[in-house]
């Protein structure tokens, strides 16, 4: 009965904790990327993958600073082996999140005014 309890709480973490981007995301963050470079403009940095992987040494901690709730969750009741994939996801996570800021700040958000005047200013 705890070897189940175990397994299902490894894989509600694993299943949990995961962020990633759609192909189509990808390929609009690497034009953005490409846009931003030209303008010289930055990437939104709101997460830092290093603190994230630090952090998530604690128990789930790194995931409680990225707001991903299950993952903390799981990794907090799996600790401390959590700590083997729990500091690799975090610092894979805050990147991924950081991709999927800056794509949605410079495509829809704030920054899609600024981008096209930087843009304007350098034709």
């Amino acid at each position: 009965m705890k070897l189940h309890v175990v397994v299902a709480l490894l894989v509600v973490t694993l299943l949990s904790g995961c962020v990633s981007m759609r192909t189509s995301e990808k390929h609009e963050y690497m034009e953005i990327e490409r846009r931003l470079e030209l303008a010289s403009l930055e990437p939104i940095e709101e997460n830092n993958p290093g603190l994230a992987a630090a952090l998530n040494i604690l128990p789930g901690f790194g995931n409680v600073y990225l707001e991903q709730w299950g993952a903390f969750i799981g990794n907090l009741l799996l600790w401390p082996v959590s700590v083997v994939w729990g500091a690799p996801q975090a610092y894979i996570d805050a990147k991924t999140l950081n991709k999927q800021e800056t794509l949605y700040f410079y495509k829809h958000g704030l920054g899609k005014d600024e981008l096209a005047q930087k843009e304007g200013m350098a034709k």
